[in-house]
């Protein structure tokens, strides 16, 4: 008996390209719906910044990188669900950025997002095959950085932009520096999910 498909014997024995769906919009308790034939997948979870420090006083710390965690697993579900974290707002102390999250049946990937100024230590990967930390806020007294935000995997943080969340997914916003006049600080930036689909 023959139980395949035309599709999975037209493409016995090729390498298909994975299928590559990018999450960046916060929302919580999102579906992702496999695509059909489709026996594993990677997933790449990074969490959101934190918002830099703003006191006033132009000598605001820039805020931490979310982590990011990187599993590859099987595909036992027909769907999953995805949280995508926000970045921290810009505050006397700087606030959070809050958690991205990927579930399928029992397993859970999580990037932290990464904790306002002066708290520590950045967020980190949770229930990865990799688990990797996003990278610490620099404070004023780094002339060089300038209260630069602390980048993550995906790249650097915010340092020049005031008052504007850029930078890499999941990277902490800028603190106040001197000579800003107390409006120098920036926002965190979202986190995002990534799933390769093979």
């Amino acid at each position: 008996a023959v139980t395949a498909t035309c599709d999975e014997l037209n493409n016995a024995g090729k390498s298909l390209m994975p299928i590559v769906t990018t999450y960046t919009t916060v929302a919580s308790a999102q579906t992702h719906t496999f695509t059909a034939g489709r026996s594993w997948c990677k997933v790449i979870v990074t969490g959101g910044g934190g918002g830099g420090l703003d006191n006033g006083s132009g000598n605001g710390q820039g805020a931490h990188a979310g982590g990011t965690a990187i599993k590859t697993m099987a595909i036992t579900e027909a769907t999953a669900t995805y949280t995508v974290g926000g970045g921290g707002a810009v505050g006397v102390s700087g606030t959070s950025g809050a958690d991205s999250s990927f579930v399928q049946g029992t397993t859970t990937i999580t990037g932290q997002g990464g904790p306002a100024p002066y708290q520590s230590p950045p967020g980190t990967g949770v229930g990865g095959d990799i688990n990797i930390q996003g990278g610490g806020g620099f404070g004023t007294s780094e002339s060089k950085n300038n209260g630069a935000g602390g980048g993550s995997y995906w790249g650097t943080g915010n340092s020049t932009s005031q008052g504007i969340a850029t930078g890499a997914y999941g990277s902490g916003g800028k603190g106040d520096a001197s000579g800003q006049g107390g409006v120098g600080a920036s926002p965190g930036m979202p986190g995002v999910i990534v799933i390769e689909e093979y």
